[in-house]
């Protein structure tokens, strides 16, 4: 009897190939998609932003957080797919503490970034007179930022790796995941780490809300006491020239219509010069804005869903009966924010579409070039 039980146990691998078939393929398209996406963009937001602009502080968070995005589209969430992928295999307790705490990091140092971002505006454009970031004040920032955020990764290290799960009752058979060992699972350290993460979460995406109102307000005051400025400004000086033109000796008739374009146009620029300035300001102030929303949008369902697991194993049944696949697609929506804020820039930002543009031209020339030598 037990041997004859024994022959129709199927192996852990068929297993496992059958449990992710019939349940992880909707994360792993949503990730797969994710990936592709993420490293192309951000690539072309290093390349672009580094080679193509000048040096700023709007440069130098751009890049810090564009080559930590990259890292986690090119390693994170590759990491992801090969663990859904072998979700009862998974052995290696080293490659799993790794990027359990790479995951945490990437996250936690794109967020905090997005708040020093916003502080910096603020600072730039509500205190223009007082002090700034100027030299290496935005290099520096975001080297602290990257060892804040790294010090507040560190319990994953601890509390995450290959855990021993039992995969069918019926047969005890038992597999290995990367996951939250037992020891801190149901402990007070493991839900105080993950309230402090949504706390830290909470706190910098009201910061930042707050920040980039007193800037909207700020704004909208500098572009109506400029209009207003310029319109009282350029319609004296119009007349004046205009009407010294006009007495003028009649003989010089052509003379007088050449000087007359040419104050028009001399005011024209005057009066879009400096509303181009501000409408640059607003597009890069309102760029952060989208790029912290859509990082806190995506990085709260995986907080809130992590925490009700720890703290209610009863509701944690019934989210994934009710949600389904989609439950592992929201655990995984902090990946959200490493992918989005290339399309930001993209969507957001006049100058990196062209720059972009002209890159795929000159690509496109060159590829040409060679074709025709050929």
């Amino acid at each position: 009897m037990d041997t004859n039980v024994s022959m129709n146990v199927p192996p852990l691998s068929v297993i496992e190939l059958q449990d992710y078939i019939e349940n992880d393929i909707p994360v792993t398209v949503y990730l797969a998609i994710l990936s592709i996406i993420g490293t192309i963009g951000n690539a072309h937001a290093i390349f672009v932003y580094f080679l193509r602009y000048k040096s700023s502080n709007h440069r130098t968070f751009i890049v810090w957080l564009a080559v930590v995005d990259f890292i986690a589209c090119c390693f994170s969430i590759p990491f992801e797919l090969f663990d859904i992928r072998f979700s009862c295999t998974f052995t290696i307790d080293g490659l799993c503490r790794f990027f359990r705490y790479l995951n945490h990091f990437v996250s936690i140092y794109s967020g905090s970034l997005l708040g020093v971002i916003s502080v910096e505006r603020f600072r730039k454009a509500c205190r223009p007179f007082g002090r700034q970031l100027e030299g290496n004040g935005a290099m520096i920032a975001c080297v602290v930022t990257v060892a804040v955020s790294a010090v507040i990764s560190t319990p994953a290290l601890v509390m995450y790796g290959v855990q021993i799960e039992i995969v069918d009752d019926r047969y005890g058979i038992n597999g290995t995941d990367c996951k939250v060992l037992d020891t801190f699972k149901d402990s007070i350290v493991y839900k105080g780490f993950n309230l402090l993460l949504l706390l830290i979460c909470t706190i910098v995406f009201i910061v930042c809300v707050i920040i980039y109102i007193f800037i909207g307000r700020v704004l909208c005051r500098q572009y109506k006491f400029r209009s207003s400025f310029q319109i009282k400004k350029s319609i004296p000086t119009v007349s004046s020239e205009v009407n010294h033109a006009m007495h003028e000796d009649e003989s010089s008739l052509g003379k007088t219509a050449m000087t007359r374009t040419r104050i028009f146009n001399q005011t024209l620029k005057v009066k879009q010069k400096n509303p181009k300035r501000f409408d640059r300001s607003k597009q890069i102030t309102f760029m952060f804005l989208v790029a912290t929303g859509v990082s806190y949008l995506g990085y709260l369902p995986y907080l809130a869903l992590t925490i009700i697991k720890a703290v209610t194993k009863n509701f944690s049944v019934v989210i994934n009966s009710v949600l389904g696949p989609f439950d592992d697609i929201l655990l995984r929506g902090y990946f959200i924010s490493n992918v989005t804020n290339p399309l930001v820039y993209c969507f957001l930002d006049d100058k990196f579409r062209g720059e972009c543009k002209m890159l795929y031209k000159a690509l496109w020339a060159r590829i040409g070039k060679c074709c025709k030598r050929s």
